[in-house]
């Protein structure tokens, strides 16, 4: 396991999961930075997922969503969960990852929960499905 630094916010790498703590504002610079750790996490499994505790969220800037929609990695993202979220951060957050599937033709799935705990069994779900699956 892994931390990083990005600004404010803490991006913790787990095998093949990111788990991102946001602290205010994101910034198009802190997605990119964010996302980029995601290179040696795909390159080793091919695919990777997220959650993003998002309880102290801000604001998510224009550019910011620009280096979320177009980042080549976000399209090896299996899952994204977010968690402990308003309903304008949530709808923000939906509809900057869904630009993603949109634009790089992801079928990246989206959810959101309470709890870290039920984001985490979330994802392990998905992988048994993707394990199933091949």
């Amino acid at each position: 396991m892994t931390t990083h630094h990005i600004g404010h916010h803490l991006a913790t790498v787990e095998s093949d999961l990111m788990f991102y703590e946001i602290q205010g504002d994101l910034s198009g610079d802190e997605i990119r930075q964010g996302v980029d750790l995601l290179g040696p996490v795909v390159a080793e499994h091919g695919h990777c997922y997220l959650i993003a505790n998002l309880t102290h969220m801000g604001k998510l800037d224009v550019d910011a969503r620009r280096q979320a929609a177009h980042h080549p990695h976000l399209k090896r993202v299996r899952g994204y969960a977010g968690v402990s979220t308003s309903i304008v951060t949530r709808t923000l957050v939906t509809l900057a990852l869904r630009a993603v599937t949109i634009f790089q033709k992801s079928d990246m799935r989206i959810s959101f929960f309470a709890t870290e705990a039920e984001a985490r069994q979330w994802i392990d779900r998905l992988r048994s499905e993707a394990t199933a699956a091949t």
